[in-house]
């Protein structure tokens, strides 16, 4: 079961993208980056390209290397973008990919859309690490907590995505394998609005404890109307 929450925030547009499908088990939540233009169409060409990928190389079953080698083919394909169809020669986008099938996961991501494994009735999450200038700062132990993280005048500084004109070999994408997954566990895929006012503390009793539908109405009922950036959450149910 894949439920969504998407809000725009205090914005003029939505630049938050994302793609779902369940009989390829393949979930991707894109975060077009602020402060530059067109970060709509960087997010949307991003998914629309890696899906492509898939599509067309008919790859079965989905492996490490197919998800990097369809990152640096959206990459290829963003530059093209820059070029035929954007307004700005400089935008981008985060990037949070899922792969599910049978008990196991692999994930991608660059920048700061994340993504949560909750164990079921369990205090247990595995999380990416965000590509952030505050992660920095968090790791070298300058900022000690994940509350000065999120309340830090940068916290919205990222340190890696996919930006048009870079060469896709040189890409730094952080994958990882996840396996045991079991019946009842979550996996939650999200862009860093949602952060403006749910912490990941505060996510995990809201999605542990209730079900699936509750869970994103709670976290309507937290977001809509308090954030001024866009939002997206996706909640697959294993």
């Amino acid at each position: 079961m894949v439920l969504v929450f998407q809000d725009i925030g205090n914005r003029d547009n939505q630049e938050d993208a994302y793609h779902i499908d369940e009989e390829k088990g393949l979930f991707i939540v894109c975060d077009g980056v602020g402060g530059y233009a067109d970060g709509e169409i960087a997010s949307k060409s991003v998914i629309h390209s890696i899906v492509e990928y898939f599509y067309k190389s008919n790859t079965h079953p989905i492996c490490t290397n197919c998800i990097v080698d369809a990152i640096k083919f959206a990459q290829v394909e963003l530059n093209k973008a820059t070029d035929h169809q954007l307004t700005n020669s400089k935008t981008g986008t985060t990037l949070a990919l899922l792969f599910y099938q049978d008990g196991k996961a692999i994930t991608a991501h660059m920048g700061d859309s994340r993504i949560m494994l909750l164990k079921e009735n369990s205090q247990t999450i595995w999380s990416t690490k965000d590509h952030s200038l505050v992660q920095e700062l968090f790791d070298a132990n300058v900022l000690k907590s994940e509350s000065e993280m999120l309340n830090h005048p940068m916290k919205n500084k990222i340190t890696n995505a996919l930006f048009s004109g870079q060469d896709a070999e040189s890409l730094q994408i952080t994958t990882h394998d996840l396996r045991n997954i079991a019946k009842g566990d979550t996996f939650i895929i999200f862009t860093d609005g949602i952060l403006e006012v749910l912490s990941p503390n505060d996510l995990i009793p809201i999605v542990n404890k209730k079900t699936p539908s509750k869970s994103i109405s709670l976290i309507s009922q937290f977001v809509k109307g308090h954030t001024s950036d866009n939002s997206t959450l996706l909640l697959l149910k294993i």
